[in-house]
């Protein structure tokens, strides 16, 4: 199954546009239309504006934009399933041990009775 950035990158070539011009056209940053096209959807902005560049870039190019969407959302919720915890809840964020831990639950429950 082909991603969404393969997809626009062989249009884009097939038409013989740049990534100057799409810049242009669409006011997509060249950095964000290139993360695009390589599906390196962790440099960009949230899921919505990713949605929302699809769509632009998508038209700019006479693709059809809700076919594309679909094929990021089946390719996005792949990526977000092999999430289960997210890092900040495995490690504390500042580096730091953290005070409240199961030893601490258990300490202070215990010294209630």
């Amino acid at each position: 199954m082909k991603s969404v950035g393969q997809i626009l990158k062989k249009e884009r070539q097939k038409q013989g546009k740049t990534l100057n011009q799409i810049n242009r056209e669409t006011k997509i940053p060249e950095k964000n239309l290139i993360a695009l096209e390589t599906d390196d959807y962790a440099s960009l902005p949230p899921a919505t504006f990713i949605k929302g560049f699809i769509q632009i870039y998508a038209k700019s190019l006479d693709l059809d934009e809700k076919k594309l969407i679909a094929i990021f959302r089946r390719d996005w919720q792949k990526k977000e399933q092999t999430k289960i915890i997210p890092e900040g809840l495995t490690k504390p964020l500042d580096g730091q041990s953290s005070f409240w831990n199961p030893k601490t639950t258990v300490v202070l429950i215990s010294s209630c009775f």
